[in-house]
């Protein structure tokens, strides 16, 4: 990696002309900040057991902006999991989004240099991939993690909080309405061996590398995301057959304003949806597919609530339901209100139905009670 992040020093340094229309100097500026969030959940039927857990994530972030186009990013991370959906509700794509490894972690250390007035950007360091690749907007006012990362690609063993990966990411911004974003990452975020340390970076030549490549089209109201990734190592196809190939996949996402809401084209009635799929030959999970609807300002005088509806459903693969009895999917319905107290404290009652909690015929459908609480300060 330290090689390779060398030679396209050296060609990025020969070939970017500096721009003669680049914007006026900023003075460096050092940015803290904190964020505290706490999901309270009720598993009151179904599942694997009835229960309640209370989770929690304090993540303090620091962001430095420097001259010429130079910035950097860290944070850190406290989680408080308990293992909410393996122990109660019993589902694959996780009620809680904070459902994480306990523990304290640096969740990013990064640093980006951007050139040509901003249309090319250079990030490298310890970086969560879905900060940057499969980005859900609408999708992350919601708890269950589906919502933020689509199964299919997460299941790859991708960074994300709180484990991220070595990586190197391009974004070339091709024009005001079409990105392109190729990144490079150690295949594996963490290290598997020792899930709960504080920092972890292990390159082994057995999990080897992880390429992903995204393209965005913007247009009024919304967006269009395309986004394929693959391994540079083969993986034992779990047929037993012992047959390799290369894992990989590929996913697309759209963003669409349907009712717009005074002049701005990002506010009212927004609709999403997402689609999935990765290697069944490879993958317990083969496809996925996800979507919903968020309208902020649903009453009167509470313009900075959101209220929405959204549904996640991941299909096992053939090969993975051939050594196991079970249903073909499960599938995730999800209601949600985000109500904000004051400018930096949210509570949002949500309420989750899982239909065949990780295919488990075993496991009735279960019904998840939730609430959260979160609380910011400073920059983000």
């Amino acid at each position: 990696m330290g090689r390779a992040f060398s030679i396209a020093t050296v060609i990025y340094g020969l070939t970017v002309p500096v721009s003669s229309h680049a914007a006026e100097p900023t003075p460096p500026a050092l940015a803290f900040g904190a964020i505290w969030t706490g999901h309270l959940l009720d598993n009151v039927g179904g599942g694997v057991k009835t229960g309640t857990a209370l989770l929690s994530d304090l993540e303090l972030t620091s962001t430095w902006t420097g001259e010429n186009g130079w910035s950097a990013y860290g944070d850190l991370q406290a989680v408080q999991g308990r293992g909410f959906s393996g122990n109660y509700s019993g589902d694959l794509q996780m009620v809680s989004n904070i459902d994480l490894l306990t523990g304290t972690h640096l969740g990013e250390l990064w640093l980006r240099k951007s050139a040509l007035a901003d249309q090319l950007t250079t990030t490298v360091g310890l970086i969560n991939l879905n900060d940057v690749f499969d980005v859900q907007d609408a999708g992350a006012l919601f708890l269950n993690a589906s919502h933020g990362f689509g199964y299919d690609f997460a299941q790859s063993g991708a960074s994300a909080k709180p484990l991220p990966a070595l990586g190197l990411i391009e974004e070339w911004h091709v024009s005001e309405t079409l990105r392109l974003r190729l990144g490079v990452f150690d295949a594996v975020g963490g290290d598997p061996d020792r899930p709960g340390s504080f920092v972890a970076v292990k390159l082994r030549r057995s999990e080897g590398l992880q390429y992903q490549f995204e393209v965005e089209s913007d247009f009024k109201g919304g967006y269009v995301k395309i986004g394929h990734w693959e391994n540079t190592v083969a993986a034992d196809m779990i047929d037993e057959s012992g047959q390799t190939r290369r894992p990989s996949g590929t996913y697309g996402q759209v963003l669409v304003t349907l009712i717009p809401k005074g002049e701005e084209e990002d506010v009212g009635l927004r609709g999403w949806l997402r689609a999935g799929v990765a290697d069944d030959k490879l993958f317990s999970v083969g496809d996925y597919l996800g979507g919903g609807l968020i309208y902020n300002g649903p009453l009167h005088g509470r313009d900075q609530d959101t209220i929405g509806v959204a549904i996640a459903s991941v299909g096992f693969s053939r090969a993975y339901r051939a050594t196991h009895e079970m249903a073909t999917r499960e599938t995730s319905l999800e209601i949600t209100y985000a109500y904000e107290v004051k400018p930096g404290v949210v509570l949002q009652p949500d309420v989750q139905y899982i239909v065949h909690p990780s295919g488990d015929l075993a496991l009735h459908n279960a019904l998840v009670l939730g609430l959260n609480c979160r609380i910011s300060l400073g920059s983000p």
